[in-house]
């Protein structure tokens, strides 16, 4: 038996120039928001690294060790560690779970493994947007070109 082939229907879709304008303008503006969305996971997973690097020196240092914390915007308070063994990690919500060292850096790395998931994900969402912006450039330029030659036409 013979296999049907399907054609695919092109169907014309016909758009005012002001239609077209206004889907260019939401896609340079997902454009933006992607690149912003990117911008700030990229700064999660700086901060997540941070904190990897230091939970991995405070595992190194023993019991009632004299560290410099953080308080934000460049101001450090001299701090006294008195175990070494466990942190605290936000789990959610403002909830925080006490667990090991090593467990809070296993968690530290799901974060940022789908942290750059994401991140991989709005990098092809992206690319998709910046290459429908560039066919839409393509018809704005022609749709534009067209009208002037109908204006000079009639001149």
């Amino acid at each position: 038996m013979a296999k049907k082939e399907k054609k695919e229907k092109r169907r014309e879709i016909k758009l005012t120039f002001e239609q077209l304008l206004a889907i260019y303008q939401q896609q340079r503006a997902l454009i933006d928001s992607l690149t912003n969305q990117e911008s700030m996971i990229r700064s999660i997973i700086a901060e997540l690294q941070s904190t990897q690097n230091a939970l991995s020196e405070i595992k190194k240092v023993g019991k009632d060790t004299n560290i410099l914390v953080s308080l934000g915007s460049g101001v450090f308070a001299s701090a006294r560690l008195s175990d070494a063994s466990e942190v605290k990690v936000e789990i959610g919500g403002n909830v925080f779970e006490q667990m090991p060292i090593a467990k809070a850096l296993n968690k530290l790395e799901e974060r940022k493994a789908n942290l750059e998931k994401r991140l991989k994900n709005i990098g092809e969402r992206k690319k998709q947007a910046i290459a429908f912006v560039i066919q839409l450039e393509r018809l704005i330029n022609e749709a534009q070109r067209k009208a002037r030659e109908k204006v000079q036409g009639v001149a």
